[in-house]
């Protein structure tokens, strides 16, 4: 982890670490202009193994007609036309599933850490077929799935994941991915929007989550078709990834590791397991639904997006023509694969024939989310291609721009030379060229102990990245790839790819869709055969969000430049997209804040930061009262009162009743107490008495900075 005295080793001795330099044009946006420079990009020599894969990867791109010159394509331009590969003519997500594993049979589709010995797996595309067929057979025939029935997943990010999703897809049903964090309440609203009977369950914890919502009423808020009220749902199977300690009593149980044991893939020949994916997916339509993917809406209930087999396997080919995910590339997945970021990144990988690395499963009972093991993972399993959030590259950056110890004052020694002379200021002396020369040496130590020895690039989503971060990495010698997109373009519109780069952009488009510029507010608009066709059993939504010729209104504010390049420059939805990924709608936890007796108004902030904040307004009358109850007396008013430790206490015990209720993510971390109210009279209010979000964060932004720069937590 960051901070750690062994994170950083520097070079001390002559066996310095062989570099090769490669130049893509990257362009910097900057307040004074657009600078256009080539940037020379410090990475491990390519062996010839490498060298193999870059070949294969070329072939594999030429495969389709030429695209726009708007698009990320490598096909711009061009004009040979190749027959495309058997994964690349499938028309489903099975069906793509089955073709790559027949041309792949013995090569690695995943590399499995064990926790205890340390020692990696490799799972075979061989085996993984026996384990899906096993898997489809267990849900056709044992628990009565039927094709368009839904089957969710309830776990953390692992290879038994992929194998549950690729085996409900291959009986035509549909895959809900619930996020393993969620509360029981949160989750059970979505098992029950969904109707999903059957659920894969990652260990206990996520088991006794299943049953308690059986057992015990939940909320579930107001829906299109429902009003708002409690309730208690049961399922009618779960299957385990994890053996139980105990048997549970509100649905059958079946563990995964029993179904596809080894006795039971050794009855299966490969032949006859292909034969029978075949079979059993020949049904499976372009055009039937695959998979709804959960996310919240600004009143707090959350939307079913509701993602055909065509979306998929358009926005794949999308991915496969830029040339982004390639074949033969090892990709480190740690995100949550309820996130549709992280489910692309899978399909890609399996689109393309690569294979996926898994960070070790740490607690066989609970869904933990481990970083110091996933941050050992990653630098050990030396993989090409690393997708993550940008927290995750900001708390290496965090760690560098703040060094503790010696070596890590030395790698930010060797990053800030390296930035100096790539702004032009290091100078050309002879001393400053001694500095570059340490400092080249220094560097690639620095980039493998993070990410390994073998990184290509990163590829950043589910959240903004800033410039500043873009620049340091490069510094660094690692690129990183920033995208775009929302779980109703599954889940992409745009990424910079490594040869088409602008920092401060999101990238050209993808050649599945076609973006244009609402003429009024500036408004992102989008459709094509990756966008969804609306929300699950929500026709109001779906109506509010897209226009009669099939326009989604994306609520973000962009535009393209001449370069073909998309910029975001606002966000016309009020959705907080943490620094992980994560979106959480303030409104929602606002109310719940306002609820209480003692808060008269709030506002939640946390847009690309770690955590979310409040800052609240007093109901006076109310806290005074409660307070002298106690025997306290308070000041007059004002910010006296706002910073009275007593005050402090009760809003603190007020935020944590509320968070006990929440999901970690949507918890409120810290708060500050304004003195000020946000009243009509302040302009803070509009005549309809909604909060004028924009207007309250620019005046008290001073004040949220404030909190963020405070030690500790609530």
């Amino acid at each position: 982890k960051t901070g750690s005295p062994d994170l950083f080793p520097i070079c001390d001795g002559p066996g310095e670490a062989s570099v090769a330099f490669f130049e893509p044009q990257v362009n910097t946006d900057r307040r004074a202009g657009v600078l256009t420079r080539s940037l020379r990009l410090l990475i491990p020599l390519r062996g010839p193994e490498i060298q193999m894969q870059d070949q294969e990867k070329s072939e594999a791109r030429d495969r389709r007609q030429p695209g726009r010159s708007s698009t990320n394509s490598l096909w711009a331009g061009r004009s040979k036309v190749d027959p495309a590969p058997p994964s690349l003519n499938a028309q489903t997500l099975p069906a793509l599933f089955v073709a790559q594993a027949l041309e792949r049979r013995f090569l690695p589709f995943a590399r499995c850490r064990h926790f205890e010995s340390l020692a990696w797996e490799v799972v075979s595309w061989n085996r993984t077929a026996h384990e899906v067929l096993l898997l489809a057979n267990l849900l056709k025939e044992r628990c009565g799935v039927k094709p368009g029935d839904r089957v969710a997943i309830v776990s953390s990010t692992r290879y038994e994941w992929i194998v549950a999703d690729l085996a409900i897809l291959s009986i035509g049903a549909v895959s809900v991915a619930v996020y393993h964090s969620l509360t029981s309440a949160d989750s059970g609203f979505v098992l029950w929007d969904s109707d999903a009977q059957v659920v894969f369950a990652e260990n206990e914890e996520q088991v006794r989550k299943i049953c308690e919502i059986s057992k015990d009423p939940f909320e579930v808020p107001q829906t299109e078709y429902a009003p708002a009220g409690q309730i208690t749902y049961s399922v009618r199977h779960i299957i385990s990834f994890e053996a139980l300690s105990a048997q549970v009593d509100c649905a059958s149980l079946h563990l995964y590791h029993d179904v596809c044991s080894a006795e039971a893939r050794a009855s299966l020949s490969d032949d006859s397991t292909f034969d029978s994916l075949r079979q059993i997916s020949q049904h499976v339509k372009a055009t039937d639904l695959a998979s709804i993917v959960y996310t919240s809406g600004t009143t707090g209930a959350p939307k079913g997006v509701a993602q055909t087999h065509d979306n998929h396997v358009a926005m794949l080919d999308s991915v496969m023509l830029s040339g982004l995910v390639g074949r033969g590339e090892g990709v480190f997945l740690y995100l949550p694969l309820a996130h549709s970021f992280a489910r692309l990144i899978a399909y890609a990988v399996v689109s393309s024939g690569g294979d996926l690395i898994f960070s070790a499963v740490t607690d066989r009972k609970k869904s933990k989310f481990q970083p110091t093991q996933i941050l050992r993972d990653l630098s050990d399993s030396d993989p090409l291609i690393f997708p993550s959030v940008p927290r995750l590259f900001e708390k290496v950056m965090e760690g560098l721009s703040q060094p503790k110890v010696f070596k890590e004052k030395v790698a930010k020694w060797a990053v800030d030379v390296t930035a100096d002379a790539r702004r032009g200021t290091l100078g050309t002396g002879f001393v400053a060229k001694q500095k570059l020369k340490l400092a080249s040496r220094i560097i690639p130590r620095v980039r493998e102990k993070v990410f390994g020895k073998k990184l290509l690039y990163c590829i950043s989503g589910g959240a903004p990245i800033s410039v500043e971060a873009l620049e340091f990495f490069q510094d660094l010698g690692v690129l990183i790839c920033e995208g775009y997109g929302l779980t109703e373009t599954t889940p992409a519109m745009a990424a910079n790819i490594p040869n088409q780069m602008k920092f401060g952009t999101v990238g050209r488009l993808f050649e599945c869709n076609e973006v244009r510029i609402a003429p009024f507010d500036g408004e992102i608009e989008v459709r094509g055969r990756n966008v969804a066709s609306g929300y699950w059993k929500c026709p109001k939504a779906t109506a509010d969000a897209w226009d009669a010729e099939g326009w989604f209104k994306t609520g973000d504010i962009g535009e393209i430049d001449e370069e073909g390049f998309l910029k975001i420059t606002d966000r016309k939805k009020d959705i907080i997209v943490l620094a992980g990924g994560k979106k959480v709608p303030p409104a929602y936890i606002e109310g719940k804040l306002k609820n209480s007796g003692f808060i008269s108004n709030a506002l939640v902030f946390g847009e690309r930061r770690p955590y979310l904040i409040a800052l609240l307004t007093l109901n006076e009358a109310n806290v005074r009262a409660a307070l002298e109850e106690q025997g306290h007396t308070l000041p007059p008013g004002g910010q006296a009162i706002a910073q009275d430790p007593n005050v402090r206490a009760l809003l603190s015990a007020e935020v944590s009743r509320m968070n006990a209720k929440l999901a970690s993510f949507e918890q409120i971390k810290r708060f500050e107490a304004l003195a000020e109210d946000f009243t009509l009279e302040n302009g803070l209010l509009t005549p309809s008495l909604k909060l004028k979000r924009r207007l309250v964060i620019e005046r008290f932004s001073a004040q949220i900075d404030a909190v963020y720069a405070r030690p500790g937590l609530e």
